[in-house]
């Protein structure tokens, strides 16, 4: 009976194990995509003409896309997503369809990474400044009112919006 409960033990200690590997495999996606999305970005910025962007912008942007999926609890790592894709989508040379995808990219990580830190105002302020190239104003003086509330005292947070 004893070696019973011994073996039953055991088999929880390893179910137990097998759960916590699988967590941390997951992390390790993330943090390996975020690697390669870095990189990509860094590609981007050295590209030498229009086609090598495309490329890197194209291979960054499904690296993004792996970072959001398995690195929710990164807020940094989302935040950079956001704001490098964000800076992609103004590029007028990439094609206007993965423009599009870059700036609706941008949104969805900036909100992951409000979820995940909810108390950083620069979160909020990125996630007001993806609202804002979505043309949804509304949605975006929401969140500077949230970054305003979270910022230090007398910190003016604002978003620059382009003259009508």
């Amino acid at each position: 009976m004893r070696h019973r409960l011994i073996r039953v033990g055991a088999l929880a200690a390893l179910a137990a194990l097998a759960v916590v590997a699988l967590a941390e495999f997951t992390e390790l996606r993330g943090e390996l995509a975020f690697a390669r999305f870095y990189r990509l970005r860094r590609l981007a910025e050295k590209a030498r003409n229009p086609d090598q962007l495309a490329a890197a912008v194209t291979h960054g942007s499904s690296e993004g896309n792996l970072v959001m999926l398995f690195g929710r609890g990164n807020a940094d790592a989302l935040w950079l997503v956001a704001g490098t894709s964000l800076r992609w989508a103004s590029r007028q040379e990439l094609d206007p369809i993965l423009r599009l995808i870059l700036v609706e990219k941008a949104a969805r990580a900036a909100a992951l990474s409000v979820r995940a830190a909810p108390s950083d105002y620069l979160n909020w302020v990125q996630l007001a400044h993806a609202f804002g190239s979505l043309g949804l104003a509304q949605q975006a003086d929401l969140c500077l009112e949230q970054a305003q509330d979270l910022a230090l005292p007398g910190e003016v947070v604002q978003l620059l919006r382009p003259e009508p």
